[in-house]
Formats: C-alpha cells, structure tokens, sequence
C-alpha cells in the first residue's frame, strides 16, 4: 500500500500533516496492511508504532483519537470524511479498519483499471500487427503480379 495515498487522503479529510495523529495513522494503515486485519489493536498496533516512533502507546492512540476527531469536526471534506471514517462508530480501531478497506479497495480498482486498460492497448496492438499483416500480404501481391507481366 502507498503511504502517498493514505497520507493524501489524510489531508483531504482535513487531519493537520503537522500533528502525531497523522504519522500514527499513516503508520497504522500500513501496520495493518502489513499484518492483517485480525491484529490487535491495543495490544499490538500501538505498541508496535509507540516503539516506532519512540513514545508511549498510550499517546499513540490519544494522538490518532485526537486527529479522527479533527476530521470529524468539519475542518476537512465532509464526502471524503464519510467515505473513508464515517461519523459513526468513532473507536480508533473501527475507524482504521474502515480507513484501512476503503484504501486497499480504492487501489485494488486502480489495479483493475490499470489492467483492463493494458488488455486493451493490447488488443489494440493485436489489430494494428493483423492491419499491417494484411497491408504486406496485398504489397507482395502486387509485386508478384508485376514480376508476371514483366516475365510475360
């Protein structure tokens, strides 16, 4: 997972890149898309980026509680808060989880774009060889007809 987008959408929903909620969020997202999403929250993920990060994971999750709430206070883009948190459920764990599969699903669509669109230069290439293929095939035609009349 790109840590641009998760910290882009970060933005958009209107978290201050200046503030330790940010980084810990962002470190959350790719903890868990390292990890899976059985992880425990309390027990592993604040840990592990308290560790990180060196503090404590007590701050951890009063930084993230504190930049979710900045979120949903109107500061950022309404659509994009809704889309990715929503404003129910306000636990850090359901809100990073639901950050977390909003995110993976966006990039998976991506992905899927992405390739869709190759299959289709591709094919796109496939009929530009046959086109070609054909072009020769009349060339050389009209070559042999040439040689006939001058051998005549």
């Amino acid at each position: 997972m790109n840590r641009a987008k998760i910290e882009d959408v970060l933005l958009k929903m209107g978290v201050p890149a200046g503030i330790k909620g940010f980084i810990y969020i962002a470190d959350a997202v790719e903890y868990i898309d390292e990890h899976g999403t059985d992880v425990s929250i309390t027990k592993w993920l604040y840990l592990d980026i308290a560790k990180k990060r060196n503090t404590a994971p007590s701050r951890v999750e009063r930084a993230i509680r504190h930049a979710f709430r900045i979120a949903r206070s109107g500061r950022g883009d309404y659509k994009v808060v809704e889309k990715y948190i929503g404003f129910m459920h306000c636990e850090n764990s359901n809100s990073l989880m639901m950050l977390y599969a909003k995110i993976k699903q966006e990039c998976a669509e991506k992905a899927d774009e992405a390739e869709r669109k190759e299959e289709t230069e591709e094919a796109d290439r496939k009929i530009t060889a046959l086109e070609i293929r054909e072009i020769f095939r009349q060339e050389l035609r009209l070559a042999l007809n040439e040689l006939r009349k001058t051998t005549i």
